[in-house]
């Protein structure tokens, strides 16, 4: 359209450890006529400075990056980030940011392309992850569903963390290969089961591979075995028990991604079968005010390696701030309160989310009922009655779990 400015050409050059000896010839054309060149500070000092160009530093303001890219569209643009910009890169920001169509990405070889290159194993069947400035806890869950998994790392969240979750949860076998300066004349790729993997130092940018045997790994999704889990001290029958898990799991209805609450968790039995569904993406919180509690449910996680975050307070006031909007609440315990709970629970729920509660006395299944029915919600209730069988002078006999009554509904607003 006449009297709008074309904008000037955006590169997105992903480079190797050597800087412009890494590059095709489209690419370092692309540098060298660069009026704005940015990068992080490690790669802009591969290059040599070129007489009226300005050099803008990346780091982890982004915001001010693409400011300052949106304000010099009428300049040659070029981007240089690691490897290829496209995987957990810097080429997503601008995408994001409206760029899309002006862009030009010209990938080189990622860290990952040369790790499994150098330990002698195709990548095509692996899962790819970072945690690069992201949370690390998904890790073990990733593992867990799948038998080769690639990990970006940062100082933080580097291999030896990494191996040491890992272990924690059961996974200590597993083979650990670690990639530094892949690339260059100091690369080094070492190889360990992740129970050895040394605490450092490493690379701040180092790669890894997580690789088990492809059978089964960990407990299953659903279904962990009552026996297993951890109770609370001075109260061994004192659980959701594993049909009742079932019904209430089935009624919420969660798929991968989903943010869960456990309130009143207790031994965090719910939750952890909450993480195993939820995984790798979601989040669950089991909440309870207990501090026993809230050590039960931390060493449960531990045990089945699931990522569940422990949160001590009473719900809701106590606890309502430090929680994010879920698409799915169980209650289990309300410390007596359970209509103010399940109102504060209808009030956060996403649209679309989904309740359930586990209530034991009538009264209690009154007050479910009618708080949802307050709030406009359709509330449904199940009985789940469960009778064992046991052996008795040789003959098997049932006996009968007290019944406990699910009350579900479902956030349609």
């Amino acid at each position: 359209m006449s009297g709008v400015e074309r904008p000037g050409p955006l590169w997105v050059v992903g480079c190797g450890a050597d800087g412009p000896e890494s590059l095709g010839a489209r690419a370092r054309a692309a540098v060298e006529a660069a009026e704005v060149l940015y990068g992080g500070r490690r790669l802009l000092e591969l290059f040599e400075p070129r007489p009226g160009q300005e050099r803008v530093v990346v780091d982890r303001r982004l915001d001010a990056f693409v400011r300052h890219v949106a304000a010099h569209r009428a300049a040659h643009r070029v981007v240089l980030a690691s490897g290829d910009p496209n995987f957990f890169g810097i080429a997503e920001v601008l995408y994001r940011a409206g760029f899309r169509d002006e862009m030009t990405v010209e990938p080189n070889v990622s860290s990952v392309q040369w790790l499994f290159a150098r330990i002698r194993l195709s990548w095509h069947d692996a899962y790819f992850a970072s945690c690069h400035g992201r949370p690390a806890d998904a890790v073990v869950e990733l593992v867990r569903e799948h038998p080769k998994v690639a990990v970006l790392t940062d100082p933080a969240n580097h291999p030896g963390a990494l191996a040491a979750r890992l272990t924690a949860a059961g996974f200590g076998d597993v083979r650990v290969y670690v990639g530094e300066r892949l690339g260059t004349t100091s690369e080094r790729v070492t190889e360990h089961p992740a129970r050895e993997v040394p605490a450092g130092p490493w690379d701040p940018l180092a790669v890894v591979a997580v690789v088990r045997d492809p059978g089964p790994a960990g407990p299953p999704r659903l279904g962990l075995p009552d026996a297993a889990i951890q109770r609370l001290p001075g109260q061994p029958n004192l659980f959701t028990k594993g049909e009742v898990r079932a019904v209430s799991l089935w009624r919420l209805a969660l798929r991968p991604g989903d943010v869960v609450w456990d309130i009143g968790t207790g031994t965090g039995a719910v939750a952890l079968e909450a993480a195993g569904l939820v995984a790798p993406g979601g989040r669950v919180f089991a909440v309870d005010g207990r501090p026993e509690a809230v050590a039960t449910v931390q060493a449960n996680a531990a045990r089945f390696g699931r990522r569940v975050t422990a949160v001590q307070g009473w719900a809701p006031e106590e606890v309502d701030a430090r929680l994010e909007d879920p698409d799915a609440v169980f209650v289990g315990g309300s410390n007596g309160r359970l209509a103010a709970i399940m109102a504060w629970a209808a009030r956060r729920l996403r649209p679309g989310g989904r309740l359930a509660a586990n209530v034991v006395g009538l009264e209690h299944l009154e007050a479910a009922v009618r708080t949802l029915e307050a709030a406009g919600w359709t509330p449904e209730v199940t009985q789940v009655a469960v009778a064992r069988g046991v052996r008795t002078a040789g003959l098997m006999r049932l006996v009968a779990d007290n019944p406990v009554f699910v009350v579900a509904a479902r956030h349609d607003a």
